[in-house]
């Protein structure tokens, strides 16, 4: 009877446990949690300096602007954010405790990692390349058979060393692997020229090739594969994860549409349904989120749609001068897609 009572005691104290947990890390994730601390944070991978780095003062990058916009969104304040580098491994753990409220960077977690870490995919971002950089370019190489039986750096286990197999065994090139556990390691080697070629991202291999500053460095053009780089909130929280899907999709919408910093105001004439709902005109939609309604007007002002963002810092106008394509509408013959807001 005395260890049935225990027993007992020890279950209701563990369910008791279970429930504080709950009530700390569960109802209060999303938007209440940030309108309590009064800032976003969101969550980046410090190896990817172009994407959100700290110039005099002020945060730039696409992650930096992307948080901004849910700043503007929940807070009506699109400075009240903080980036927080995360390491991938502790993605899930960051999430899940109220640490961050949403990840960006650049991450493509496979499924099995997203159901370890109880993490839901957001949006795909934006999509990159995956692609060569040479330390030292040969002249007028017509094909990567040029480059044949070289040493190739890549981080294992990953998405990229699988593409680069594949790549590697399709064109018989006979590379030899050199792996890193990361990508600062994967930098550093790089760096140290303990291999001519290395494959990633572009993105990280534009900044890696920038920063060295080197005129016998480049990213070759031939390409890989192409990967879809995503954001991802806690998992289980539908509502705080429609939200930040609703936030990010008008932002697609308005480069869609030809909405932009220079005509936004001139759209809240508009009588589309969609774009008056958008554009808050029509505040019920937003309100559901516990939205502010009118967010997108001085944010779209201030930063522009989806085009602009990217092509600010991403594409020919941004340090990295990548071509972005592939990132612009679908209506414009690229792989964004965007819903109304209906």
């Amino acid at each position: 009877m005395v260890n049935k009572m225990i027993l007992q005691k020890k279950l209701l104290l563990f369910l008791a446990l279970l429930f504080s947990w709950h009530n700390a890390y569960g109802a209060e994730l999303g938007i209440p949690l940030i309108s309590q601390r009064h800032y976003v944070a969101c969550g980046i991978d410090a190896d990817y300096n172009y994407l959100a780095r700290k110039q005099e003062g002020h945060w730039t990058g696409f992650d930096a602007d992307m948080c901004r916009a849910v700043a503007q969104a929940v807070l009506q304040n699109s400075e009240s954010f903080k980036l927080i580098s995360v390491k991938p491994a502790n993605i899930g753990k960051m999430l899940n405790t109220g640490a961050i409220d949403i990840m960006f960077g650049h991450n493509v977690l496979p499924p099995q990692i997203e159901a370890q870490q109880n993490i839901s995919v957001v949006d795909v971002m934006y999509y990159d390349r995956i692609v060569f950089a040479v330390r030292n370019p040969k002249d007028n190489a017509s094909s990567m058979k040029e480059y044949a039986s070289e040493n190739v750096c890549v981080r294992d286990k990953s998405a990229d060393f699988d593409f680069l197999k594949q790549y590697n065994s399709k064109y018989a090139l006979g590379f030899n692997f050199v792996k890193f556990p990361n990508n600062t390691a994967l930098k550093e080697a790089f760096y140290l020229k303990r291999c001519n070629l290395v494959v990633g991202d572009e993105v990280f291999l534009k900044s890696i090739v920038k920063d060295l500053k080197s005129g016998n460095a480049e990213v070759l053009p031939e390409e890989i594969s192409l990967t879809g780089v995503k954001s991802y909130t806690a998992g289980g929280n539908n509502h705080f994860n429609a939200a930040m899907r609703a936030i990010f999709n008008a932002i697609k919408s308005a480069s869609a549409l030809n909405i932009s910093a220079a005509n936004v105001e001139a759209f809240k004439s508009d009588p589309t349904p969609s774009v008056q709902n958008m554009l808050g005109i029509n505040p019920q939609i937003w309100q559901k989120f516990g939205i502010a309604p009118d967010w997108m007007i001085p944010y779209i002002s201030q930063f522009g749609g989806y085009s602009e963002i990217i092509d600010r810092n991403l594409g020919y106008a941004s340090p990295l001068s990548i071509d972005t394509s592939r990132n612009e509408p679908y209506s414009k013959g690229g792989m964004i897609v965007a819903t109304p807001l209906l």
